[in-house]
């Protein structure tokens, strides 16, 4: 057990050693010296991961991201203990807009509104996400357009109206008519240090967007999250659809 702990600790101060000796003793320094009142210019390898990061939270994310920003994501995440400060997020919810089927959730017995969360597992589409430590800037990421003509269409049909008046939606048919219609919703999640790096003030300072507080999961496996409705991109109507949709489930 003493050797095995031993062992540990070689390899521990091993990667300690290659990150410093790759990114120096303050990283970023070129960046974030000022906040963390030390000096040091930056190594070649830390201006390529600066890049790296400006691109990913540019326009090199989900389905565009490069083998070269993974790797540098990568690269990072594995000094992390050597540089906590800025990499170790803070273990504290986080949000991420994004869509979903409305048919996930009408198969579980609810659809989110604004004021209620549903449980929702959360299937990444790529093995490296962007979230933030605000919400106010997860629900700037939405988008209701189709969810919004479908409710306009199937509301303006003054059959569809009588049913509504009268009680008598067919919910079977409705659903076979929303087909792969997705609504907008926020996630929320508790990050970790094993799937989440940087805080979000510091890769402020290292983004193409600056202000968006983000955070990386570096990890695609599902997770339960919980989500809510997107409230900010849905229409008067859909919002109308699915306090109805929630009444018949």
């Amino acid at each position: 057990m003493k050797l095995r702990k031993l062992y540990e600790g070689v390899l521990k101060e091993g990667n300690a050693q290659a990150c410093i000796a790759e990114f120096g003793k303050v990283l970023f320094g070129d960046q974030l010296g000022d906040q963390l009142g030390r000096e040091e210019a930056n190594t070649d390898s830390e201006d390529d991961h600066v890049t790296a990061l400006n691109t990913f939270t540019d326009y090199g994310f989900g389905k565009n991201i490069k083998p070269e920003v993974m790797d540098a994501i990568y690269g990072l995440q594995s000094c992390m203990s050597t540089y906590p400060e800025i990499l170790k997020p803070k273990t504290e919810m986080v949000y991420r807009g994004t869509s979903a089927p409305i048919i996930s959730f009408i198969k579980n017995g609810q659809i989110p509104t604004l004021n209620t969360t549903q449980p929702y597992l959360y299937k990444a589409n790529t093995p490296i996400q962007s979230w933030s430590e605000y919400e106010s800037v997860a629900e700037s990421f939405g988008d209701a357009e189709n969810f919004n003509k479908f409710t306009n269409t199937y509301l303006s049909s003054p059959v569809v109206q009588g049913l509504i008046d009268a009680g008598e939606i067919n919910l079977t048919e409705l659903v076979e008519e929303l087909g792969d219609i997705r609504i907008p919703i926020i996630l929320i999640y508790k990050a970790t240090s094993e799937d989440f790096l940087f805080k979000g003030k510091y890769i402020n300072k290292l983004s193409e967007h600056g202000s968006e507080h983000e955070v990386i999961r570096v990890d695609d496996k599902p997770v339960m999250t919980k989500a809510y409705l997107n409230d900010k991109w849905v229409s008067h109507n859909s919002r109308t659809l699915i306090d109805k949709l929630n009444e018949l489930l």
